[in-house]
């Protein structure tokens, strides 16, 4: 069996590099290459013109590390605020650009994710989590986004080729639906629509000592290499705790616990 020792919380915090500054930017959602696979096709843009009210909008984190302290530093409230110390609501979907890094640290009790706005989170460079939580939150009731309804929009996190993604000792809850690469956590290789647009190199991670709750999918890839999954717990998820697909390669799924999985399986291996 692998190794687990080099996979740590501490070994996560030394990749985290903080330097240059990044920049952040609101642009028009339609022909951004990394959101292809969410505006394809008439019914898919539709969803986001009926949230946001208007042609869609979405924030580009671009050129260097950016944290959500300055993201609300940058945006208009509208957009994204700190609703208490601590605590944010994003109301437009993120990008996190090629050469960008976003991190969600300990300063931040919980970043929320706007489900009657649409918000969601692409990472297209590195994402960190660390001792924090993402929500999907619904601001009619100021609650975590239950789930309701096979179909109905919640938030989501995906990750496409090339990019790093670090979860670790955190909570993610209420993320996903049936939309592709829309399914709650997901590190997948760019889909055929979006080649040879986005050719880059197979995604990784590693998720760690994580709690993944009331998620459509507590964790998918697709095409993924060398992600680790080790001692997370996945509580009570719709469809699947642990599905990683097709000629994904190298995967380490070790000490994790998954129970009270509502439809299908609390870990499988596919393809």
């Amino acid at each position: 069996l692998p190794d687990l020792s080099p996979y740590t919380p501490e070994a996560v915090q030394a990749k985290i590099r903080t330097l240059p500054a990044g920049q952040v930017v609101v642009r028009g959602m339609l022909e951004q290459n990394p959101l292809v696979e969410f505006t394809g096709g008439d019914e898919r843009l539709r969803e986001w013109v009926k949230r946001q009210g208007e042609m869609p909008q979405v924030v580009f984190i671009e050129g260097g590390y950016v944290t959500p302290k300055e993201l609300a530093r940058s945006l208009p409230e509208k957009y994204f605020r700190e609703t208490e110390p601590g605590v944010y609501l994003a109301r437009l979907p993120i990008v996190v650009s090629q050469g960008a890094t976003l991190h969600i640290g300990k300063e931040t009790k919980d970043f929320r994710l706007s489900s009657e706005r649409g918000a969601f989170l692409i990472n297209d460079g590195k994402l960190f989590i660390t001792d924090s939580r993402l929500t999907a939150w619904r601001e009619a009731d100021n609650q975590q986004d239950w789930f309701r309804k096979k179909g109905k929009f919640r938030p989501f996190l995906n990750s496409w080729g090339g990019t790093e993604t670090y979860i670790v000792n955190s909570v993610v809850s209420s993320l996903g639906y049936t939309a592709s690469k829309s399914y709650g956590v997901s590190i997948s290789q760019y889909s055929p629509a979006m080649h040879p647009i986005m050719q880059r190199g197979h995604p990784t991670g590693w998720l760690l000592n994580t709690m993944f709750d009331d998620m459509w999918y507590g964790f998918y890839c697709y095409e993924a290499y060398d992600v680790v999954l080790r001692g997370n717990t996945y509580r009570n998820n719709l469809v699947y705790g642990i599905d990683p697909h097709d000629r994904s390669r190298r995967l380490i799924i070790a000490e994790n616990t998954a129970y009270g999985t509502v439809q299908k399986h609390g870990i499988i291996i596919s393809r």
